[in-house]
């Protein structure tokens, strides 16, 4: 007796083992990759690694020393930020590319997407995060309020 599933589930599992292969592969290109931003005043450079985190810094004048700190630290923070900001987009056209059409990936990864809207219903209903009033439970307890 001849299973007809079969071959629809070979199929299935080389897509999902393709992906995996293309989700490592981004993985990896976005691992060895840094990522560079400058101060607003070109007194320094920053570098993030794939991951976001700041790897090195670099001054590149001697201007950042009559800098007043709290100048020099906004400088720090909206560089460093940058910086992240161009690992972050890296990621994403990573993942875009391989996603399937339609993948809401962007906008979920970016933080785009309101999860308040998303789990809007259970988040009142345990009476966590940004929502007025607790929703009632399934038998119509009122939980959190």
């Amino acid at each position: 007796m001849s299973d007809s599933g079969q071959p629809r589930s070979d199929e299935t599992f080389a897509e999902v083992e393709g992906q995996i292969k293309a989700l490592k592969a981004a993985g990896d290109r976005l691992a060895g990759g840094s990522f560079e931003a400058l101060g607003k005043k070109r007194a320094f450079k920053v570098t993030v690694n794939g991951s976001g985190e700041l790897v090195g810094i670099k001054f590149l004048t001697r201007s950042y020393r009559t800098m007043p700190g709290e100048e020099l630290a906004d400088q720090l923070v909206e560089a460093i930020g940058e910086a992240r900001r161009k690992a972050i987009d890296a990621g994403l056209a990573n993942l875009v590319g391989i996603m399937p059409s339609g993948s809401p990936a962007e906008e979920l990864l970016s933080g785009k997407t309101d999860m308040a809207e998303i789990f809007g219903d259970a988040m009142r209903w345990l009476g966590v995060g940004p929502v007025a009033e607790p929703a009632p439970g399934p038998r119509g307890e009122v939980r959190g309020g």
